[in-house]
């Protein structure tokens, strides 16, 4: 870079940094949705199975 090329510290003023501009990336609001309970017919639905020491194949356990 040559020294003419370089803009004045006084002068230079940087475009909006992506990651420090929370304006940009501030999310929508929206309040056409109100907020309820869950239906617990709706949760039971999303429960996650979690496996026990029985249902775990071992050919992907550690062979230590």
């Amino acid at each position: 870079m040559i020294a003419k090329d370089r803009p004045d510290p006084d002068e230079y003023t940087p475009d909006p940094d992506p990651v420090t501009a929370a304006e940009e990336y501030a999310p929508e609001v929206s309040v056409d949705d109100p907020t309820r309970e869950a239906n617990p017919a709706d949760v039971a639905e999303q429960l996650v199975v979690v496996p026990t020491d029985d249902d775990v194949d071992p050919d992907l356990t550690d062979a230590d």
